[in-house]
């Protein structure tokens, strides 16, 4: 799922991949973190920040740099559950770097 099938079936893929909560998960979720559908990166980025793994940072950041980052920033700014998971995520990853370094 992660590597073929449409958007639809790569987002429940990302979910499943996020609610399992299995940190060794964060190879295919690196995949679809790296999506060039946004709406596929959103549900990547949901499911990252349930994984809470450093792994997947990387690729965080290079959705912010490269690729669709403006339609996710715009999403990301209204509240929502999801939104919040995103942003727990990518500051307590990027704060314990910061300082623990």
């Amino acid at each position: 799922m992660v590597n073929y099938g449409d958007s639809t079936a790569q987002q429940q893929a990302a979910h499943i991949l996020g609610e399992s909560g299995k940190l060794a998960f964060f190879q295919p979720l690196s995949k679809l973190l790296n999506s060039s559908d946004l709406n596929v990166c959103y549900q990547a980025l949901i499911a990252a920040g349930k994984l809470k793994s450093p792994e997947l940072l990387p690729d965080i950041i290079n959705i912010f740099r490269y690729s669709c980052c403006f339609s996710i920033l715009k999403t990301i700014r209204y509240p929502s559950k999801e939104n919040k998971i995103i942003y727990n995520y990518i500051y307590g990853i990027t704060t314990n770097i910061i300082f623990n370094t």
